[in-house]
């Protein structure tokens, strides 16, 4: 049976992971792949697997957005207290 073979931008795309961190993953063993030439290949059944096993494609979270979410947690303020405040300032 034939496999069809993905280059590490498309995986990496599909994966939702960087083209970097997948050739590492790649290197380390923890992804199976096919070096040909100076290209690192994957196969479609190991993206395949990859996604079965929880890899999934990561929703993007801008840096800011992260950041904030991270200073209202070390403060201790809800999101749904910050929106009921937020609420009551606009009436």
């Amino acid at each position: 049976m034939t496999q069809l073979l993905l280059p590490v931008k498309e995986a990496a795309r599909q994966l939702g992971i960087s083209v970097w961190t997948l050739r590492k993953k790649a290197y380390r063993g923890e992804i199976a792949s096919v070096k040909i030439g100076v290209k690192l290949l994957i196969s479609e059944r190991e993206i395949e697997r990859l996604i079965r096993n929880g890899m999934r494609p990561r929703r993007h979270v801008h840096r800011r957005t992260a950041r904030i979410a991270g200073i209202q947690e070390r403060l201790g303020v809800k999101t749904s207290e910050r929106n009921n405040k937020r609420k009551t300032e606009e009436q």
